[in-house]
């Protein structure tokens, strides 16, 4: 079977951990045969403070916060251990190519590109090589990740 390299960003990794919108079709994205899952270890940081901020809320109590963060870690170890998912190293090399693709967005086409989706821009043009598509459910990210000629996968809402 031939791998199919897709990216995912912290919006859509977030919805398979917790119920919202679009959680079927994250869900469908990253169970897809033959997918190897990528992303970037801020994607570690970013689910958790999304939890923590739902628990905040009140959109999750104790218990459902603490299972959910943990079923993120176990599913993302589980998935690394077999080869089904793929951490892009956050080195000095990917933060100069992430202010550079800062740069580029708000030069060439004045778009804003957040330090945060910057990096992950930056780790998904790596595997451009690979024929990697970027799974997003932000559309500006998934805008400007177009204008880098990335291909996109969105949830068409």
């Amino acid at each position: 079977m031939t791998s199919r390299w897709l990216y995912f960003d912290t919006s859509v990794l977030v919805k398979l951990f917790f119920p919202e919108p679009g959680g079927e079709w994250a869900q469908q994205m990253w169970r897809e045969p033959g997918v190897v899952a990528a992303t970037s270890p801020v994607a570690f940081l970013e689910v958790q403070s999304a939890l923590a901020k739902k628990k905040v809320r009140g959109e999750l109590n104790d218990s459902t916060w603490a299972a959910a963060a943990h079923h993120f870690e176990r599913e993302m170890a589980v998935n690394l251990a077999l080869g089904k998912a793929y951490l892009i190293p956050a080195d000095e090399r990917l933060l100069t190519e992430a202010v550079a693709a800062i740069h580029r967005a708000s030069s060439e086409w004045n778009r804003i590109l957040t330090s945060l989706d910057s990096i992950h821009l930056a780790s998904a043009l790596r595997l451009l090589p690979l024929g990697a598509a970027f799974v997003s459910a932000d559309q500006n990210l998934c805008n400007i990740a177009s204008l880098f000629n990335l291909p996109v996968e969105q949830r068409q809402v």
